[in-house]
């Protein structure tokens, strides 16, 4: 039963992992602070023993317990400590006629005798101790000893209790270093009689830290009070010898690992910017090639060690350290697992396998695969889970089907609100500033009556397919499709700053978007296209229109009715776009010809502006208009004036003198006054004249023939047939002269 508990424990921790990760990073800094709270009592632990033994020590040799004259007894004393505490590396005594007995822990854990006579010429003699601590045979012999002049016996003599020595090279083996917790030991008058001292390895102090942080994804470093290197869990130099031969100490911007080196520069940096000299601290650092999360922790006693322990981490190992904690977990399950082998496999059959299998199909629900089944073939809680996410898997597939489904009938982005906010399906809507843009074909009708209807459609859902893909590039959103023409709206229901330019873009990439589907038409011997758009940014009330029974997303205002009166003064393939987007979208659209008109519905004149291009990466150029044949001078024109309306019967007869962006110039014998209504009458094909045109008068002036005017109409009305008879007349090549 153990071994059950054990491995389904082992399994939901496995599956908790992975659907927890998010949580995980949110408990890095107390995780940072954990791990540095037990390296620092571990720390503390290992640093304080060697201080407790030579106190003690110190101690029974000032009640004459230990006889500082007898070094034999003294080595075979020492050498039961060094048994006895395995993280002792060094107890030793130097005596102040320059005799010294020492015992040290060398590779492999063995425990070798260290002596000097003190006499002239003495030399330190390394002996093998066996397994009672007896002096066995001689290793080596270094000569020239002293202790008196060694650094951790001059550190002692200078302070008035136990204290610690600063870095050092031994003496017998210059590659290893100490740093040495000493006390003097004085007679009754206060001379020295000579001083205990117990090592810490540098070497055996790394190993340590690195054995503290073997299970965990962090990198300890000991700095002293002056920022230098003490000793760290990462493979690299402490000290260096110097041109002269000496032991140089390495500061924590010298480390030569390159991204400790860059931690601890950044970490003083920071230090510096304080002003002050940080003890504490917690926090994350940014290197250049990592982020990290450090926490600062003094050490510090009071026999004068001043150290500080920096622990690091980097922000992306903290699931790293998950997986080796959760590879652990399994391990020691699985070993426990073996132990009853024939529960186990009941086990694995009966509860690990269907686990894992719904951990696979989990994982493939995750990567977006929903052609995901689940049986639940057992009515336990497996049983239950597996009924559970197969709700949820179908869940999932009637919502992306609902996306898919109502994604070809309303804009992605509307569907996506709608699934995010129910609430937002509520009738009713916000005024809000937009740019709108009105594209409608031209010749529809026409087109109409020369394809079949498949061929038509065809044709139309290839127009409307290309116009939605630009559309939808440009992140508008498709209010509706009337027929052949697309009311597209930019700022709703999501605004973004660069809204207005992003809609003049998407007229632009229409535009040529159409001349590549005329290509591939002329090609398959389909008729061309031809499309006008209308621009305008104004105010609208945006929201859900309807009724509690059947509603759509849609825009209404008098911005509305501007852009489509927009649109139906283009002619030919045209972009016209109002003043007040050209206001708000500045140099970044290139425009051509400029013309204030007078539209229907519309009480103030409007200008409009003919877009050829827009700036931006990558820019956009619909190159220079097409040049115009001018009419044939044939071409008569009758005018009536508008009273209130009432068209009146007079006409005032002239002709048509030129095609301009949304209008005519046309020659007449009487003045018109300036932004009159007029309707206009011409044969524009034999056998019929224009029904319903009617145009606005934008300029009048004196012709060089006496009595004659010429002046500019712009169009405010006109049927589709006559746009399509102008359109014929604009796009005649002009003839060679």
């Amino acid at each position: 039963m153990t071994a059950q508990v054990v491995g389904v424990c082992a399994l939901v921790g496995w599956l908790s992992f992975r659907n927890g990760e998010a949580a995980v990073r949110e408990l890095s800094n107390r995780y940072i602070h954990e791990l540095t709270l037990r390296i620092y009592e571990r720390l503390h632990s290992y640093v304080s023993a060697p201080v407790r033994v030579i106190e003690a020590d110190a101690h029974a040799m000032r009640s004459g317990r230990l006889d500082l004259e007898d070094l034999d007894a003294l080595a075979q004393h020492f050498w039961l400590q060094m048994r006895t505490d395995p993280t002792l590396g060094y107890l030793s005594f130097g005596r102040d006629d320059g005799a010294f007995i020492g015992v040290q822990r060398v590779a492999g854990g063995r425990l070798v005798l260290e002596t000097a006579d003190g006499g002239p010429g003495s030399a330190m003699r390394s002996y093998a101790l066996d397994e009672a601590g007896r002096r066995g045979a001689l290793i080596r012999s270094t000569p020239g000893y002293d202790p008196r002049k060694r650094p951790w016996y001059v550190a002692a003599t200078r302070a008035d209790r136990a204290t610690w020595s600063d870095l050092y090279a031994s003496f017998s083996a210059p590659d290893t270093t100490f740093i040495t917790a000493v006390v003097r030991i004085s007679d009754p008058y206060g001379r020295v009689r000579g001083v205990l001292g117990a090592d810490l390895i540098v070497s055996q102090l790394n190993a340590y830290l690195r054995a503290l942080t073997r299970h965990h994804p962090a990198d300890v470093v000991i700095i002293d009070s002056e920022r230098r290197l003490v000793a760290t869990s990462v493979e690299t130099p402490t000290v260096r010898v110097g041109p002269d031969g000496a032991l140089q100490r390495i500061a924590a911007g010298e480390v030569e690992d390159a991204r400790l080196r860059g931690a601890l520069s950044t970490l003083e940096a920071l230090q510096a910017s304080s002003g002050e000299r940080v003890d504490d601290m917690q926090g994350t650092l940014e290197t250049d090639d990592r982020a990290l999360v450090v926490e600062l922790s003094a050490l510090r006693d009071a026999r004068a060690l001043d150290w500080s322990i920096v622990a690091l981490v980097p922000e992306s190992a903290f699931m790293a350290h998950i997986d080796q904690t959760t590879r652990i977990t399994l391990v020691l399950c699985l070993g426990a697992v073996l132990l009853g082998i024939l529960v186990a496999f009941f086990v694995s059959r009966r509860i690990a396998a269907p686990l894992r299998a719904l951990a696979r199909k989990a994982r493939r629900i995750h990567e977006g695969d929903l052609d995901v089944t689940f049986e639940p073939d057992t009515e336990d809680e497996i049983g239950e889970l597996n009924a559970t996410m197969a709700e949820m898997v179908v869940g999932m597939r009637d919502r992306d089907f609902i996306r898919a489904a109502f994604g070809r009938y309303v804009s992605p982005e509307l569907v996506d609100r709608f699934i995010a906010d129910p609430s937002s399906l509520a009738l009713g809507g916000q005024l809000v500033r937009v740019t709108l843009l009105m594209s409608d074909l031209r010749g529809f009708t026409r087109l109409s009556e020369q394809l079949a209807p498949q061929a038509m459609v065809r044709l139309l859902n290839d127009y409307l397919g290309a116009m939605t893909e630009v559309i939808r590039e440009h992140r508008g959103t498709i209010i509706e499709f009337i027929g052949d023409a697309i009311l597209v709206v930019f700022g709703a229901p999501l605004r973004a700053e660069d809204d207005a330019v992003r809609a003049v873009r998407c007229a632009v990439s229409m535009e040529l978007r159409l001349r590549e589907l005329n290509a591939m038409s002329a090609e398959q011997g389909r008729p061309e296209l031809s499309m006008g758009i209308g621009l305008h940014t104004g105010d609208v009330v945006a929201g859900n229109i309807g009724s509690a029974q059947q509603a759509k997303y849609g825009v209404v205002g008098e911005a509305v009715n501007l852009t489509a009166r927009i649109e139906s003064l283009t002619l030919g393939t045209q972009i016209i776009m109002s003043e007040d987007l050209r206001r708000v979208v500045g140099d970044a659209v290139v425009t051509g010809a400029h013309r204030v008109v007078r539209v229907k519905g519309i009480s103030q004149a409007q200008s409009i502006w003919n877009v050829r291009g827009v700036a931006g990466d990558p820019p956009l150029d619909l190159g220079a208009p097409p040049e115009l044949e001018p009419v044939p001078a044939e071409l008569a024109i009758d005018v009536h004036r508008l009273d209130r309306h009432i068209v009146l019967e007079q006409p005032v007869r002239g002709r048509v003198t030129a095609l301009v962006l949304g209008g005519l110039l046309v020659e007449l014998p009487e003045r018109l006054d300036l932004l009159s209504r007029v309707e206009l009458r011409m044969e524009l094909t034999p056998g019929r004249r224009t029904q319903g045109a009617y145009g606005s008068v934008q300029d009048c002036v004196a012709s060089r023939d006496a009595g004659r005017f010429r002046i500019h109409i712009a169009f405010t009305t006109l049927e589709d047939a006559d746009r399509e008879a102008i359109d014929a007349l604009r796009q005649r090549p002009r003839r060679a002269r």
